[in-house]
């Protein structure tokens, strides 16, 4: 198959970390460049936010040092499209304020002790707003003991994340399943709760529940981006995507490659083929 377009996930796709920082294989790099220079877009697909995007979109040189070899990155599985010549950031969807809030509630009052995040700056260099023992590193990042009090538009995603006995055991492993009941749990609050404003609640890592806006998800954002200029494509099947978790299911109208040793088995049953990782041995070959 030789595609039109390629579309990569990147956390636990094709990032990787050396030293405490993000990086990309040589022979990835190398495969993007190859593309790039044969007039192959290739589009970055993730649930990270607009604000911390370009440093990961610098990873991507073409050969000449003239820029990089990305147009455009969909982020927040789908939320907003980042436009990476401009720095722009287009169609950022929301949801009620009040319904994350009533979903926090909710959780907390049942058997899950959960802390949350909330992304609500559309802009690259905004922030997010968390609770103090959220877990995450983000460099732009404002704690708060009530983060959806402290946010006063309508957010772009809320992160759940489990810290409770309901999900982890005393020795500190996660429980199998727990993920999975946790996302269970948001949705039918959300189905049941909501006056017309339905969510995707999906997951991208143990114990992380990411709620966003029930048309935010990166397979139909994706498609309408290549079906209008300059791409014009027709034809889903012309498009090769890598992924490696349930928010990449999306990702299954095209032709979609499961990374990793860990690939999620809902992934794996709409899987086209699987690869090892983003060495030579897996995307990039």
């Amino acid at each position: 198959m030789v595609p039109k377009a390629v579309v990569l996930d990147l956390d636990g796709t094709v990032l990787t970390i050396v030293d405490g920082r993000l990086q990309v294989t040589a022979e990835l790099l190398e495969a993007v460049q190859y593309l790039h220079e044969r007039g192959v877009p290739v589009i970055l697909a993730t649930g990270r936010a607009p604000r911390d995007i370009q440093m990961i979109c610098d990873l991507f040189p073409d050969r000449e040092g003239k820029g990089s070899c990305l147009e455009y990155v969909v982020c927040n599985n789908g939320g907003c499209i980042y436009d990476v010549r401009t720095g722009h950031v287009a169609d950022p969807m929301r949801f009620s304020r009040d319904l994350a809030t009533d979903i926090v509630k909710h959780l907390q009052e049942g058997e899950h002790r959960v802390v949350v995040a909330v992304e609500h700056d559309a802009t690259p260099g905004g922030i997010v707003t968390a609770h103090p023992g959220f877990g995450w590193r983000w460099s732009s990042r404002r704690e708060t003991p009530n983060p959806l009090v402290a946010v006063t538009e309508d957010p772009m995603k809320l992160f759940v994340r489990c810290q409770g006995s309901c999900c982890w055991h005393e020795e500190g492993g996660w429980k199998e399943g727990a993920d999975i009941r946790l996302r269970t749990a948001v949705q039918e609050y959300a189905d049941g709760h909501s006056s017309g404003d339905r969510l995707t609640v999906t997951r991208s890592l143990n114990g992380n529940i990411e709620c966003g806006p029930a048309k935010a998800e990166k397979g139909s954002i994706i498609w309408g981006l290549l079906q209008r200029d300059p791409f014009n494509l027709t034809d889903p099947h012309d498009v090769l995507a890598f992924g490696d978790n349930v928010n990449d299911i999306s990702m299954g109208r095209f032709i979609i490659v499961a990374v990793g040793s860990k690939a999620d088995p809902w992934l794996l049953e709409v899987a086209y083929a699987t690869a090892l990782g983003p060495n030579r041995e897996g995307v990039a070959r």
